[in-house]
C-alpha cells in the first residue's frame, strides 16, 4: 500500500554555482537561475535546438526542469541561456550527460 504512494524523486538542480555533469536515467534536471532566462537546449549535439522559458517561483529564482527523465542512458543535453533583461547570451554551452553510473 505503501510503494502506490511513494514520490518521484526529487529534481537534479544545476545551477552556475552548482553544476552538475551527470542525471540519472529518470530523474528530473532542473535548471536554477537568478534571473528571468530563455534555456535553449539540445538532445542531438544542436542539431534540433528547443527554447524554453525559465519560470519565476516567487522566491527571486527561476527554473527550468528539462525533460530528462524521457531521456536514455548515454544522452547528452546540452545547454545555455539567453537572459532577456540584458540582451545577452550566457556565451558558453554546458552539458549533462544521462547516465546510470559515474
Amino acid at each position: 500500500r505503501y510503494r502506490k504512494n511513494t514520490p518521484p524523486p526529487a529534481p537534479i538542480a544545476w545551477r552556475s554555482t552548482s553544476r552538475v555533469d551527470r542525471v540519472a536515467p529518470g530523474r528530473v534536471l532542473r535548471l536554477e537561475c537568478l534571473d528571468q532566462a530563455r534555456i535553449r537546449w539540445a538532445t542531438d549535439d544542436w542539431k534540433t535546438i528547443s527554447d524554453s522559458d525559465a519560470i519565476a517561483t516567487g522566491l527571486g529564482l527561476y527554473v527550468f526542469d528539462l525533460p530528462a527523465e524521457r531521456l536514455t542512458d548515454g544522452t547528452i543535453v546540452r545547454f545555455t541561456m539567453f537572459w532577456p533583461g540584458q540582451n545577452r547570451w550566457e556565451g558558453t554551452d554546458y552539458q549533462v550527460r544521462i547516465a546510470r553510473t559515474p
